[in-house]
């Protein structure tokens, strides 16, 4: 049994009973926990979809048809009815939490692999503002794949997991370049061998003198970390 029949035939049965309600008054915790715990398919709310049901699911409940479109997921879906809920409302209103808990439970239980670890150094879209680097600070928290903390103090969420809301920075050097790694009060000479070796470390280095180690990998992509070898 997947969530989407789920939720269909459950829908189905409380408007065949003559009953109406809204999403605020259904105990979405509870029975996205008791499928959950009943070892429920969850995979199917996460792929993609060309055609969505148009009654008795929980599509019904989005009051905007430009919430979905072909080619997203039934979470895609439910992930921008939570954006457009929260900009209706404040942003701790009882619906956009109730359905947070929901994508949450669902994500968290489904296992699937994020592009990004936590502690991981991206970049994050800030929409007309631009992009602004950060880390990685949760993954899945309140519906969202991604939580960052951004570099001037700041936490967003990413919405998708995809390179309109969260990428890779554009790094300085490339593969070959010289460059000075700092370690303790000294600045140590090596070559940049691979860009994004272990996704969220920028660079790997090779350094010129072995006996202090002969790689070093670079955190973050900073002067005070890297810079160009001074000959």
């Amino acid at each position: 049994l997947c969530v989407k029949s789920f939720m269909t035939q459950f829908m189905r049965q409380f408007f065949d009973n003559g009953a109406s309600c809204s999403l605020s008054s259904v105990a979405l915790e509870s029975i996205v926990r008791e499928l959950l715990d009943a070892g429920a398919d969850v995979s199917p709310f996460f792929e993609p979809l060309e055609e969505y049901p148009n009654d008795f699911s929980a599509l019904s409940f989005l009051r905007c048809s430009d919430l979905h479109e072909p080619g997203m997921s039934m979470h895609h879906v439910m992930l921008n009815f939570l954006l457009w809920q929260r900009q209706l409302e404040d942003h701790d209103s009882a619906l956009a939490n109730k359905v947070g808990g929901v994508l949450e439970s669902l994500a968290k239980k489904s296992g699937i692999k994020l592009r990004f670890n936590v502690r991981d150094w991206i970049e994050a879209s800030l929409g007309c503002r631009g992009w602004v680097g950060g880390v990685v600070a949760n993954q899945w928290v309140d519906g969202y794949p991604y939580r960052i903390f951004l570099d001037h103090g700041t936490f967003v969420a990413a919405p998708v997991d995809s390179d309109e809301y969260i990428r890779h920075p554009e790094l300085r050097f490339s593969v070959g370049d010289r460059v000075e790694c700092q370690k303790g009060e000294e600045w140590v000479p090596g070559t940049v061998t691979k860009q994004w070796p272990d996704k969220g470390i920028p660079y790997e280095i090779v350094l010129d003198v072995h006996d202090e180690g002969q790689f070093c990998v670079m955190p973050f992509d900073w002067d005070k970390f890297l810079r160009a070898w001074r000959e």
